[in-house]
């Protein structure tokens, strides 16, 4: 009878543990907050569904210091609306330049061939716009680096509707794995792109 006791007794504190040990694991490496979901202390992702990602981007480009790269399947400047949305990132990527960060994007021969206002536009910004490797290639690619610390990628292109009315999903992160390989994506495409 005693053995049995001590058996129960063993397995209530191996339960008890097991849960201290689990909600530890949980807080130290699994946090939510406000921003997504804690990977550990170093690392957060950041879901961003359908209009998030607008604000997203336009908050992370206020914060950027030192560079801003970008793959984007489809940019879409309106010159005929003013208050369009890819107007403003566009319009906020020029400050950026002006004030010493390095813009840098590269676009999908269906931008320049669907929205040459948008290249023309860039341009007149000095913001340095090319196309992929060549027209034979299809970079669907839609991410955004900020700084080498964030990375957003995911469905969004640049469009009105698709940072506006579109189902769309994005992540939002600054895991170093992440950012490193999505910079060499970037460093590898540019480095192949062809000047507009």
């Amino acid at each position: 009878m005693r053995a049995v006791a001590s058996l129960l007794i063993v397995f209530i504190l191996g339960i008890i543990l097991g849960a201290f040990i689990g909600v530890y694991v949980y807080t130290r490496y699994f946090q939510t907050s406000g921003r997504g979901l804690m990977v550990n202390n170093t690392c957060s992702l950041n879901l961003l569904l359908d209009r998030e990602y607008y604000d997203a981007v336009l908050g992370a480009l206020g914060s950027a210091n030192r560079s801003v790269y970008i793959i984007m399947y489809v940019v879409k400047y309106d010159p005929s609306e003013r208050d369009d949305p890819v107007n403003t990132l566009l319009e906020t990527l020029a400050e950026l330049k002006n004030r010493g960060v390095d813009v840098k994007m590269v676009v999908d021969d269906t931008t320049y061939k669907s929205y040459s206002d948008t290249i023309y536009y860039l341009s007149s910004l000095d913001i340095p716009v090319r196309l992929d490797e060549s027209s034979a290639v299809t970079t669907h690619t839609k991410m955004v680096i900020i700084d080498n610390s964030t990375v957003i990628l995911g469905s969004h292109n640049w469009t009105e509707s698709a940072l506006m009315s579109n189902h769309e999903a994005s992540i939002e992160t600054n895991c170093t794995s992440i950012v490193s390989k999505a910079l060499s994506y970037f460093d590898n495409i540019w480095a192949g792109s062809r000047s507009i």
